[in-house]
């Protein structure tokens, strides 16, 4: 039998990492990053250091979630109000791929 590689892999800055995480562990994972239990999420294509998402909470208590999809010209950058905004925004890049 064959192991399947990850498709996409998450960390947070603690160290904590998922592969092939569902939107409810990157839900759980953004919780963290709510209560302030970590400061930042990256999920990335596995295999690539060019197709990532990251997300981090700004001192207000919006966040910005960042994307990129290859070269410069694919990093796109946006600020939303929420939690929830951000986890749809992280999910709808991370099952679009």
């Amino acid at each position: 039998m064959t192991t399947r590689r990850p498709i996409l892999h998450a960390r947070l800055d603690t160290g904590d990492t998922v592969d092939d995480p569902s939107e409810d562990a990157l839900f759980l994972l953004l919780e963290d990053i709510d209560t302030q239990d970590a400061l930042w999420i990256i999920v990335e294509k596995a295999g690539t250091d060019e197709v990532y998402a990251q997300c981090i909470r700004l001192e207000d208590g919006s966040y910005q979630v960042e994307r990129r999809l290859g070269d410069e010209s694919t990093h796109e950058t946006v600020q939303v109000a929420d939690m929830r905004t951000a986890h749809e925004r992280l999910t709808s890049w991370a099952f679009t791929l």
